[in-house]
């Protein structure tokens, strides 16, 4: 974690994702937009025998 928050840091995430598999490639877009959200979501955990 504190290698993600030093590359933050140092605005070089660009490194940090290739060297862990995680660099988002898009291609060329024809603009200089370039965002992109990502979200995760988590499920609450069910009891046992119910759904």
């Amino acid at each position: 974690m504190k290698e993600a928050k030093r590359a933050i840091k140092k605005h070089n995430t660009n490194d940090f994702l290739k060297r862990y598999g995680g660099e988002v490639i898009t291609g060329h877009t024809g603009t200089n937009i370039a965002d992109i959200i990502v979200t995760r979501t988590v499920s609450p955990k069910v009891k046992k025998g119910e759904q």
